[in-house]
């Protein structure tokens, strides 16, 4: 099986997640594995964060990015997921950090790293 992580700042009510949503919703669960690691508003209403785990997601929560300091703590959750995880690949969906997003997977042996900007 293949896992995949998504990573992106909410799962709100918006385009970018409505995507990922419809990926997940329609990919074969016998050869994938999608995961997502979100940095999400404090008072967003993260409509889609049930309905992907219903699916058999999982759904990590990074604290909120702020500055240059809520960047880096951003980076080393998500370093500490993709040890743990073992994804065959990253997909970014965080814009302006989509670089240092995938610079980590790279450094990390990920094969496959996608950028994506909405």
């Amino acid at each position: 099986m293949r896992r995949i992580l998504f990573v992106l700042n909410n799962l709100i009510i918006g385009g970018v997640e409505k995507v990922c949503y419809e990926i997940v919703k329609n990919i074969d669960k016998n050869k994938y594995r999608i995961d997502f690691l979100i940095a999400p508003y404090p008072d967003a209403v993260q409509y889609y964060e049930p309905i992907v785990k219903e699916h058999g997601c999982k759904v990590f929560r990074a604290p909120v990015i702020i500055g240059r300091r809520g960047k880096k703590v951003f980076l080393e959750f998500e370093k500490r997921i993709l040890l743990d995880g073992k994804y065959d690949a990253v997909h970014s969906h965080m814009d302006f950090m989509n670089a240092s997003v995938l610079k980590i997977a790279k450094k990390l042996g990920i094969p496959m790293r996608i950028s994506h900007v909405h």
